[in-house]
């Protein structure tokens, strides 16, 4: 486009030079003021019309370079709003991908990510972080005397039970079918320790019912601390 302009303009400039160059020979060689008048409008009517057809050129480019800005603006507005909505369903995507679709808890997926984050502080000297790994007992026992819809009730049962006993600072996990993982941040093997035997006694308690008939829930519970050298399969064997 602006290549464009600059041909029109050279284009009048060359048109409005020859005819200044035309009319200045007239006036040189003329010796009738009448033929010269008529030949002065003539060209001066000419450099009128060619300047005209300019203007006119450019106004159309004008509008047409509005019409394309306005176009522009509208395109990349909804441009933006689609990446808007694509940034949201790509963050959506993201937590439920970290997310156990039964319990509505985290699933290993982002237990990995958390234990790559505590075990980086780990490394830097950043305090004590222990771990304590779950294991629902008999729990093929349940489905096989109960039906799976059960077992997944007693599933989600257990997983609220750890959350409520979640510091802020803590981490809860499904890792596995009947497996859940927390990470205690700050806090001994002791300390783990005494919050796990809290928490199976809790679940132990949890009065679950089919059809009248109670279905006992009972959780073993290992315990370590996140040492430099683990990866989260060491870390899960040793507990």
């Amino acid at each position: 486009d602006r290549r464009s302009v600059l041909a029109d303009a050279d284009r009048l400039n060359e048109a409005v030079s020859t005819q200044v160059r035309e009319l200045s020979v007239e006036v040189e060689e003329s010796t009738d003021l009448g033929a010269l008048k008529l030949s002065v409008g003539t060209r001066l009517e000419a450099i009128t019309t060619q300047v005209g057809e300019f203007r006119e050129l450019e106004q159309r480019r004008y509008t047409e370079y509005q019409q394309s800005a306005d176009h522009m603006g509208a395109r990349l507005a909804q441009l933006e709003q689609q990446a808007c909505d694509l940034r949201r369903t790509l963050d959506d995507e993201r937590r439920r991908a970290r997310v156990d679709a039964l319990t509505g808890i985290a699933n290993r997926a982002a237990f990995d990510e958390r234990f790559g984050q505590e075990l980086a502080r780990c490394s830097r000297g950043g305090g004590t972080i222990s771990v304590l790994l779950w294991d629902l007992d008999h729990f093929k026992a349940i489905n096989d005397n109960f039906g799976h819809r059960v077992g997944d009730g007693v599933l989600r049962e257990v997983a609220r039970c750890l959350v409520r006993a979640m510091r802020v600072e803590d981490f809860v996990a499904r890792i596995g079918g009947e497996e859940f993982v927390t990470l205690m941040v700050g806090a001994t093997v002791g300390q783990a320790m005494k919050r796990a035997e809290e928490l199976r006694a809790a679940i132990a308690a949890l009065k679950l019912h089919v059809h009248g008939t109670p279905v006992r829930v009972t959780v073993s519970c290992g315990a370590t601390e996140i040492r430099a050298s683990d990866t989260a399969e060491t870390l899960c064997d040793r507990a």
